[in-house]
């Protein structure tokens, strides 16, 4: 196969997943349920984070609600991307294809990548100014590019967990996306403070966000942040790597079986 002809199914497949997106996410539904679900549950996370702690409270859940709400995006909406081909019946057909299956799913998941660091932004300046931190907001601008790596880590592990959605039983999509980004919300230290549960802290450490926030905690305050945010690059390469693996190995497990079809 040519560079140019690599180039040109590489194109058609981003277009092929930007079209897809947008004929199950038609703009009234993001403008109307999606994107204010994250906005107000950015929003919320931060007015209770008033009311447990005070300005501290709410600064923290703030810094922490930003990653979360990505999650929406690169997790629980990139899921769909793999079991539109299992719902259709057409995973089949990609393994005729000649590109492989994880840059495939890689390349049409752009949409929600996109979205997920739009919405960190919006609800940056948007919550941020409601709820009167307008001087952190402006010391987390320069630091925005952490939370776009922290989109890109949690990316990675979307196409993981999406893996087992494909190739699993019939609705094992929602649990596992429901189970890892409630791991996530649980070990990332973006809404408990961490140090109390030791288990947790383990378990963080090989999830996305965990280390993204600290880098960027430990921006803000002066402390060295650069280890911290190495990790969470790491850990982003590791879940991809997973993701690879995984499609690989059950792919091959599908034709071996003989069963072309995902159902």
């Amino acid at each position: 196969m040519s560079w140019a002809d690599r180039w040109w199914r590489i194109a058609l497949t981003v277009r092929i997943g930007g079209r897809e997106h947008r004929a199950a996410n038609p703009w009234r539904i993001s403008l109307t349920t999606t994107w204010p679900r994250a906005l107000f549950q950015c929003l919320f996370f931060t007015l209770l984070g008033r009311v447990v702690g005070g300005d501290d409270g709410a600064a923290y859940m703030f810094i922490g609600s930003l990653a979360i709400i990505v999650t929406l995006f690169t997790i629980s909406e990139l899921g769909d991307v793999p079991m539109r081909d299992r719902w259709s019946a057409a995973f089949y057909r990609l393994r005729l294809g000649r590109l492989p299956i994880p840059v495939v799913y890689t390349l049409r998941a752009w949409p929600m990548v996109v979205e997920g660091a739009l919405m960190a932004a919006v609800c940056l300046l948007v919550v941020g100014v409601i709820t009167g931190q307008g001087g952190l907001v402006r010391s987390l601008l320069p630091v925005f590019p952490f939370y776009l790596v922290m989109v890109a880590t949690s990316a990675a592990t979307g196409l993981a967990t999406a893996s087992v959605g494909l190739f699993g039983r019939n609705g094992a999509d929602t649990l596992v996306n429901n189970i890892a980004i409630y791991l996530i919300i649980a070990t990332s230290g973006a809404l408990i403070p961490l140090g109390r549960v030791p288990w947790i802290e383990a378990v963080g450490t090989v999830l996305p966000l965990r280390n993204g926030l600290e880098a960027i905690r430990n921006r803000l305050i002066g402390e060295p942040w650069g280890g911290p945010l190495l990790h969470e690059v790491a850990v982003g390469l590791g879940w991809f790597l997973v993701a690879v693996l995984s499609y690989a190995v059950l792919t091959r497990r599908v034709r071996r079986t003989d069963h072309d079809k995902v159902t």
